[in-house]
């Protein structure tokens, strides 16, 4: 209608009306690298605590809601490398959601039932939803990175992983949800196969079942990508590796031997002089040389 003129003709308009949401799943590892071996730190056969397994590894994922439409309901799916046969890797210890988000695993966490240690949250969290924005191409030049100097790269396909399945509420325009997964790294399995670089392959999924309106779209969006944690070898500081008191010995044994090389050869007559001839030499040879002149 023309509000100006409330006797202006009625016309009929057909207007296409679709819902689409551009969804973004981001991941980030920190630290992003574990380097061993560890100055002053030795594995316990018998871990109480979770700082006796290894350093702690996290990775958060969000799930962004670019608009400009909402979205009902989503799945999200992630596979932690959890264990290689016996051996454990990267050790679940617990699992935190931030926004309209709740995760179930297949199997339950910290099976050791090691004593969680009382660490502050650290920033990373709020920093990585602030720079939300920027594409994650990080984590992806990593990956060249490693594999460029041969790492073994572990992931759902060649190790067991466990399954975390989070159910997304509806996420509006500008809204997140996020997954933050806490672990340790168990260093046991690594320091048994010493020089040997891994790449830790997390793989998240989201799949979006509904959107909150009666028009459907034609396809809902769905996403899977993987995010990794390098495990990588570092040669020791020798010059503090090695105490003041070996030092000193080492060159009071090497002073020793210098002393005992000299003797010997003192003793083998090494250092006698080669001594000028006497003047009765000299006159023996004078009168030899004169004998031979006479007879010539």
């Amino acid at each position: 209608s023309n509000k100006d003129n409330s006797d202006s003709n009625l016309i009929s308009l057909n207007l296409t009306i679709a819902a689409s949401a551009q969804l973004d799943l981001r991941g980030v590892s920190h630290p992003s690298q574990v380097v061993l071996p560890f100055p002053n730190w030795e594995p316990k056969e018998k871990p109480v605590k979770e700082d006796d397994v290894g350093p702690q590894v996290t990775h958060i994922y969000e799930l962004h809601n670019s608009g400009p439409s909402s979205i009902g309901q989503a799945e999200l799916q992630v596979g932690w490398p959890a264990r290689f046969r016996d051996e454990n890797l990267l050790y679940a210890m617990e699992i935190q959601t931030d926004g309209p988000i709740s995760c179930r695993t297949n199997t339950s966490l910290n099976p050791h039932s090691l004593q969680i240690s009382s660490l502050q949250d650290t920033p990373e969290l709020l920093g990585f939803l602030r720079n939300s924005s920027d594409p994650p191409h990080r984590h992806k030049r990593s990956v060249n990175t490693a594999e460029s100097y041969s790492s073994k790269i572990l992931n759902c396909s060649n190790i067991s992983c466990l399954r975390i399945m989070c159910v997304v509420g509806r996420l509006d325009r500008g809204q997140s949800a996020v997954v933050k997964i806490r672990s340790r790294l168990w260093a046991h399995t690594f320091l048994q196969r010493r020089n040997d670089p891994y790449i830790l392959n997390s793989t998240v999924s989201f799949m979006v079942i509904s959107v909150p309106y009666r028009i459907q779209p034609s396809t809902l969006p769905q996403h899977r990508t993987s995010m990794g944690t390098f495990v990588l070898w570092g040669t020791p500081d020798v010059s503090f590796a090695v105490p003041l008191w070996v030092i000193i010995l080492a060159i009071l044994l090497g002073l020793l031997v210098l002393a005992m090389l000299t003797l010997a050869m003192w003793k083998c007559g090494f250092f006698d002089r080669a001594r000028p001839p006497a003047d009765d030499d000299v006159s023996d040879q004078e009168k030899l040389t004169s004998d031979q002149t006479g007879d010539a």
